[in-house]
């Protein structure tokens, strides 16, 4: 067995690499716990997409370019022509990838905002082409 394992079953007595049992009073499980506990959070506080006064609002918060504009992309092509979906970020880089996405796509960018680090981007479907 490696050195540096060794160590941790001798810290941890009731550790079994094997079957991950982990002693429930170590730091290890306090953190795996806290981390259990993030991770429901964040399932049960961030709904991705909801619909507000008539217009579909995706929650792209924490998302990496390029997912905020693809996560978009997908919502916009659900959406009837001059519907109009409201789409949260938290990059900074998605400034520029919402103006560029939407002056390829045809769809258009009616607003932007940033507020306490968060971005919001109101896009209005185009309409269908002939």
């Amino acid at each position: 067995m490696p050195e540096h394992l060794g160590s941790i079953t001798r810290q941890h007595r009731r550790l079994d690499l094997g079957a991950a049992k982990i002693n429930p009073n170590s730091k290890i499980a306090h953190i795996a716990n806290l981390a259990k506990v993030v991770v429901l959070a964040q399932v049960v506080q961030r709904p991705q997409n909801t619909e507000i006064m008539g217009e579909k609002v995706l929650d792209a918060k924490g998302l990496r370019c390029p997912l905020p504009v693809l996560r978009a992309n997908r919502e916009l092509r659900g959406l009837a022509p001059g519907e109009r979906l409201r789409v949260l970020a938290t990059d900074r880089a998605a400034v520029g990838d919402f103006q560029a996405f939407c002056r390829e796509t045809g769809h258009a960018l009616l607003a932007w905002s940033e507020e306490g680090g968060t971005f919001s981007f109101l896009i209005r479907r185009r309409a269908e082409t002939g």
